[in-house]
């Protein structure tokens, strides 16, 4: 009840400067302030369908800051409205030209969408401004590769995808075997696992408050909508993700390394008893601190750190 009443008064507070703030003011630096304590109100709501309605009244009051806009288009690909969500990814760029997530972004979307000769060019365009993203690194390879199979045709390379350096894990618990099928054929058929299904799965972040690793119930819905219910599908059935649990720097590093892991597993339980999903189709991993999503130089930032993060395994 305290946290429906918490979510509530959040709502209440947003729409009451939507409705009040913006009309008193004009554009400049007042303006510019509340499009960004909006924008971290939004940042600290986990509960998706509540983040949606927020970022609908931001857009309406803020349409040209570039992060509100960029959540606008991140909430409608966590819906699957992916064509929306390139419109707003595009719009970003739009007002920022140098904002790199919109790029990246993008680029994913075309992937799913197959488009594939767009999705490495938007990977190409983020990795001129940050050519150090080893994930987009990874990404443009993979949308080369997927347009030569359609086409026979290569992609000029800007050389991005050939800087990848693998990174090995602090800590990874040794996955189940899965019948008596081998490596190899297990990884064949999950190359060929469908990429509007996978994509999603790899873009969702499970959140956890500090020092816990207990699933909330909204982090349990997230999991149920993308990642349960996705799994069980039969053009998923080999695909094989690791489960890597992660906290932001508070406390003891040794500590941290241990919840990363209860963090992870949790995960990996919630999945295999609730959707009977076979545990050898997730690899758990854990890197305690050691591997921040962002710099953990505020509280905000500390808390998009506690969490759970899913990669597909070649």
């Amino acid at each position: 009840m305290i946290d429906y009443l918490q979510k509530s008064c959040t709502i209440l507070v947003v729409a009451a400067a939507l409705a009040l703030g913006f009309s008193a003011l004009g554009a400049g630096e007042g303006r510019a302030a509340d499009c960004k304590a909006l924008n971290e109100a939004i940042s600290k709501e986990h509960t998706l369908m509540t983040k949606v309605a927020m970022i609908e009244k931001a857009m309406e009051a803020c349409p040209r800051d570039v992060e509100i806009v960029y959540q606008h288009g991140y909430t409608l690909e966590r819906l699957r409205k992916y064509e929306e969500a390139l419109k707003s990814y595009k719009k970003a760029i739009g007002l920022d030209a140098n904002y790199t997530k919109a790029y990246f972004s993008m680029g994913d979307i075309q992937m799913i969408m197959k488009d594939y000769k767009e999705a490495a060019e938007s990977f190409e365009a983020g990795l001129r401004l940050d050519s150090g993203d080893i994930r987009a690194q990874g990404s443009l390879k993979e949308a080369q590769s997927r347009y030569k199979e359609l086409t026979g045709k290569t992609l000029p390379s800007a050389g991005f995808a050939d800087a990848v350096k693998p990174v090995e894990p602090v800590a990874v618990a040794a996955p189940a075997r899965v019948g008596t099928t081998s490596k190899a054929a297990v990884t064949a058929k999950a190359d060929d696992a469908p990429a509007q299904l996978v994509a999603p799965i790899l873009r969702l972040q499970v959140p956890f408050d500090n020092q816990t690793a207990e699933l909330s119930q909204d982090s349990k819905d997230v999991l149920a909508v993308v990642v349960g219910q996705a799994m069980q599908r039969k053009d998923m059935a080999h695909s094989r993700f690791e489960v890597s649990g992660h906290t932001d720097n508070l406390g003891d590093p040794v500590k941290n390394m241990e919840i990363s892991k209860d963090r992870a597993e949790a995960v990996k339980k919630y999945l295999t008893e609730n959707f009977n999903i076979d545990g050898g189709r997730l690899q758990t991993a854990y890197y305690g601190q050691k591997r921040p999503l962002v710099p953990n130089t505020s509280a905000a930032n500390q808390e998009l750190n506690r969490r759970v993060e899913f990669s597909k395994i070649k």
